[in-house]
């Protein structure tokens, strides 16, 4: 709706309301993407675990899909470890956090990122997925940060999502 107004009176603004009206647009997007956000993560918290067998081959190929265009549009390339093939796991929760890992790291990668390598290790019955990339990565001091919260670690206003440096 904020929108059309804007679009509706762009002419009638000068350059300082077109500028004002801008930021405000901004800010109301930013605060409607937290509010998602937050909504859920309480929707994460709040549904149960749904166990089944999955085959990660397929988990695999449905990232790599829908992820394809940036791939390509980036000239990254997509590569997948020997894995174990099919065992139990929550798909849907294992969907979403592969999704995360490969959006980070399209997004945070930087310009010299040139592949997203994923894979699985099973030892003693249990399974440990990566997702591991060449981009520029960070150090080990800083690695405790990345994992709070709603925490970004550098703000990069070409980034989508959250713009505030560390939160301590």
């Amino acid at each position: 709706m904020a929108k059309r107004f804007f679009d509706k009176y762009r002419n009638t603004l000068d350059e300082t309301g077109r500028t004002y009206c801008e930021r405000m647009m901004k800010a109301a997007n930013h605060i409607a993407s937290l509010a998602e956000n937050i909504n859920v993560f309480i929707r994460i918290k709040e549904t149960p675990l749904a166990v089944e067998r999955v085959d990660l081959k397929e988990i695999f190929r449905t990232i790599r899909e829908e992820f394809s265009s940036p791939l390509g549009a980036s000239r990254v390339n997509w590569i997948e470890h020997d894995s174990p093939q099919v065992f139990n796991a929550d798909k849907e929760g294992l969907l979403r956090v592969l999704r995360n890992l490969v959006d980070n790291a399209l997004k945070y990668g930087g310009e010299g990122l040139s592949r997203i390598d994923v894979g699985c290790k099973e030892a003693g019955g249990f399974y440990t997925l990566w997702v591991g990339d060449n981009g520029v990565g960070f150090g080990d001091e800083d690695a405790s940060k990345y994992f709070q919260l709603f925490v970004r670690g550098r703000s990069d206003r070409n980034t989508e999502g959250q713009d505030s440096a560390w939160r301590s």
